[in-house]
C-alpha cells in the first residue's frame, strides 16, 4: 500500500452532515467519501485540461471553428485563444517582412 499523508481540513456543519449521509449510504467511512471525491474532482479537472488543450490545438489547425471551440472550452478561454494565434499569425507575418526586406538589400 502507498504510503499515506495526513491533511486536516475545517468543514461547515451542513457539509459534514451530508458526508455523513453519503458515507451512510455507501456504507463507507467520512475519509473514504472524501477520498473519492477529491480524487473525482481531479480527474475531471485533467480531463477537463486535456479536452482544452485538444480543442485548442484543433482550432489552431483550423478544425474547428471559433464557434465550436467556444462551445466547449467557453466564451472567455475561446477569446484567449483567438486573440493569441492573432497575435501569433501577425508576429510571424511581420518576421516574413523583416526577413524578405534584409535579403532585398
Amino acid at each position: 500500500m502507498a504510503e499515506l499523508s495526513t491533511l486536516t481540513i475545517a468543514l461547515e456543519p451542513d457539509l459534514l452532515k451530508e458526508i455523513d449521509r453519503l458515507a451512510a449510504y455507501e456504507t463507507k467511512g467520512r475519509m473514504g467519501v472524501v477520498r473519492e471525491a477529491i480524487v473525482r474532482h481531479i480527474e475531471e479537472m485533467t480531463e477537463m485540461a486535456d479536452l482544452k488543450q485538444l480543442a485548442s490545438e484543433k482550432y489552431l489547425n483550423e478544425q474547428l471553428s471559433f464557434d465550436q471551440l467556444a462551445r466547449i472550452v467557453g466564451y472567455a478561454y475561446a477569446l484567449e485563444i483567438q486573440i493569441g494565434k492573432s497575435i501569433l499569425e501577425e508576429s510571424i507575418a511581420g518576421a516574413k517582412k523583416d526577413s524578405s526586406s534584409q535579403s532585398d538589400s
